[in-house]
């Protein structure tokens, strides 16, 4: 048989070729022929033996040739056979008359590679404090569409003004959130460097699945000797991090400026003795730090998420400022989620500097839903949040001193999280209670003004 295998692919694209025979246009029970070696560039011309065969008279016999992919062909590159430029011909032991009717009715056959865009997460500028671990400076957002891919290799470049005492390690961590929270670490591998420097690290064959989202994250240990005022980035426009794979996958490259800088700082505005959470009675959380030798501090955010999510601030406090002695803090989180609950402080001096707290963790088993109201006092319109524990709907009673239903709504509520308005403006100024009809959750006391 001889054939001209056409289209753009490569001379490392396919690995074989093969030719079939059967009395149906399928492999199912098909009789290879032959299979020769297919590592050449289009077009190519095979004259591939097949043995001797008979074809009876009065029947019908199918030759079907098919290509075998190299795991490291080139997605997007083109397999065709076009019956009508490049007609296939046999060779008989006699001599028959031929009637040609071959057409261009074979499609071409894209090599499909996995695809892979890279994009750059958001991460804001900040200090970050000499003797530090685990400083982020960058996150790439790994998207893998059509097919699994193996990432072996990463490459990146650290810039800014960092000398070759001011970093220790540099750690690369896995994640499905761009998190450090339930990361895996891939690799650290030593800093000692002045910028700018290009890292070139073995991350451990990292299995990327078909149609997943994966974050690599880049963070820095910082030396406790470290020069205050020079700075680390990743600069992801004009230095985009890389990646090695196993295979060829089609890769996009969507990578912007999008991690700020990190400033070395000098030391900590405070120390931080201890930093616990703690379910109570009520299925709230409460935080309670100690501080020491503060130093001109202004404030701690509160920062909440679940596990694997990214943090919220739900609370600013006002820091001592000065002091030599011990402080005690104190938040209490209301409406904390079912399940892993995570907490950290943010904590910030009078000229900006900051530095988190190591992360608090605490889980909640709710037996029953939890809500909160605001504002209360309220003069018109109520916010109330529930923290559903599964799908119901639910009737809320307004019940006044006396015990009399003044106000009724009924609410669908989905599990986690709902927020729903309710306007009391007509209702008389006074104490009322909120009560659940099926006892969903705890009576609420609200007080109602003008």
């Amino acid at each position: 048989i001889q054939l001209t295998l056409g289209g753009t692919y490569d001379n490392n694209d396919l690995t074989n070729l093969r030719v079939f025979t059967n009395t149906t246009p399928s492999l199912t029970g098909a009789t290879q022929r032959n299979s020769v070696s297919a590592a050449f560039a289009a077009p190519q011309l095979y004259n591939v033996a097949t043995g001797s065969f008979t074809i009876a008279a009065g029947t019908t016999l199918y030759c079907i040739i098919t290509v075998d992919v190299n795991a490291s062909g080139t997605g997007g590159n083109m397999v065709k056979v076009n019956g009508a430029a490049n007609p296939v011909s046999f060779t008989f032991i006699t001599a028959p008359p031929i009637t040609n009717n071959q057409t261009d009715v074979a499609g071409a056959k894209t090599i499909q590679a996995a695809d892979v865009a890279i994009s750059s997460e958001t991460i804001a500028a900040s200090n970050i404090t000499l003797g530090s671990s685990n400083n982020i400076v960058y996150i790439a957002k790994l998207d893998v569409t059509t097919l699994p891919v193996t990432a072996t290799d990463m490459q990146f470049t650290l810039t800014g003004t960092h000398d070759n005492d001011d970093l220790t390690n540099v750690r690369i961590y896995s994640n499905t959130a761009p998190s450090l929270s339930g990361a895996t670490n891939l690799a650290t591998v030593a800093a000692t460097f002045a910028a700018p420097n290009t890292y070139n690290v073995n991350i451990a064959d990292i299995a990327l699945p078909a149609s997943s989202t994966r974050y690599i994250l880049i963070a820095v240990d910082v030396n406790a000797t470290a020069s205050a005022g020079n700075t680390v980035t990743l600069d992801g426009l004009a230095n985009p991090v890389s990646f090695t794979y196993s295979t060829a996958p089609i890769v996009t490259n969507n990578q912007t400026n999008a991690a700020g800088a990190k400033t070395i700082g000098t030391t900590l505005p405070l120390t931080l003795v201890a930093f616990t959470a703690n379910s109570n009675s009520q299925q709230q959380t409460s935080l309670q730090w100690t501080t020491a030798g503060e130093i001109n501090t202004n404030n701690f955010e509160v920062e909440w998420g679940t596990d694997g999510g990214q943090f919220t601030k739900v609370a600013t406090l006002s820091a001592a400022g000065n002091s030599l002695q011990q402080k005690q803090y104190s938040y209490l989180h209301k409406l904390p989620a079912q399940g892993v609950n995570l907490y950290r402080l943010k904590m910030t001096d009078r000229d900006g500097r900051f530095t988190f707290s190591p992360i608090a963790r605490v889980v909640h088993n709710f037996t029953k839903a939890k809500a909160v109201v605001f504002p209360n006092p309220v003069v018109d319109q109520l916010q109330l949040t529930v923290e559903a524990i599964a799908n119901e709907t639910v009737q809320l009673r307004i019940i006044n001193t006396a015990g009399v239903q003044v106000a009724v709504k009924t609410v669908a509520l989905a599990k986690g999280t709902n927020q729903f308005y309710w306007n009391l403006e007509a209702l008389a100024a006074g104490i009322y209670h909120i009560a659940p009809s099926n006892g969903l959750f705890e009576t609420i006391k609200i007080i109602k003004t003008k």
